[in-house]
């Protein structure tokens, strides 16, 4: 929080990676280590979570197939 700069937890923006696998491969999301950005400064970091080793950084998520 100190090097974001972040004195709420409301100035916190929290993105994580995702991969998208070739068709019909699915994709999945990075949960260790999510990107954490200052909403007021645009200064940003990626962090390793506290509790890591509870999380994948390749959780599997569901993807729909789009409309024609």
């Amino acid at each position: 929080m100190e090097f974001l700069g972040l004195k709420n937890p409301e100035d916190a923006l929290l993105l994580n990676i995702v991969t998208v696998q070739k068709q019909g491969q699915g994709a999945t999301m990075n949960l260790k280590g999510p990107i954490v950005i200052n909403r007021n400064t645009g200064i940003g970091k990626q962090v390793v979570i506290a509790n890591a080793s509870d999380y994948s950084v390749q959780h599997p998520l569901l993807v729909s197939e789009a409309a024609d």
